[in-house]
């Protein structure tokens, strides 16, 4: 929460600030209305898209999830911090995102499920993880060692670690 401020003349209403928008409530906090309609407030770490469709696009905001773009429809398929995200250059269905410190949630039906998909290590806040170039079925994810899978990211092995016990932050 950023700022929060009482109405002058009637101590039940109260506005909050904070990385989703700006929210009202008149009942002293039990629910919470959304004002921010309209208002462009994201802040985008990193995003994702189909290069054979535009209109298919995944971004991981700041404190605000990953959201999802189909066609003209916005919706949050991951809540958390959202970081980087790719979509399977090959088939648009598979969809990789992370939240921070690598948490990687992969979907196989165009972001509208999601499952938890994490090798068993912390990585950096930004975790990096892409696609390889010419075969899609290959993933590499860095965090404190590399790891890759070769079934488009259900599973993980570790093949190195090349920083010493540090946390990968960059991979390409």
């Amino acid at each position: 929460k950023h700022d929060i401020a009482i109405h002058p003349n009637n101590p039940d209403i109260v506005f909050i600030c904070n990385d989703g928008g700006i929210f009202k409530t008149g009942d002293g906090g039990s629910s919470y209305i959304d004002l921010s309609s309209g208002i462009s407030i994201s802040q985008f770490y990193r995003l994702g898209g189909y290069a054979l469709d535009e209109n298919i696009l995944y971004c991981g905001q700041q404190d605000n999830g990953v959201l999802r773009k189909n066609n003209a429809n916005w919706n949050m398929a991951v809540f958390a911090d959202g970081m980087e995200c790719a979509v399977d250059y090959s088939n648009s269905n598979n969809v990789l995102v992370a939240t921070q410190y690598g948490q990687l949630n992969l979907s196989n039906d165009g972001g509208i499920t999601w499952t938890d998909v994490t090798p068993s290590q912390t990585g950096a806040w930004t975790t990096p993880f892409l696609y390889h170039p010419t075969d899609p079925s290959f993933v590499f994810a860095g965090y404190d060692e590399l790891y890759k899978s070769n079934v488009g990211g259900w599973s993980w092995i570790s093949i190195g670690n090349p920083t010493n016990n540090a946390a990968i932050d960059i991979l390409a």
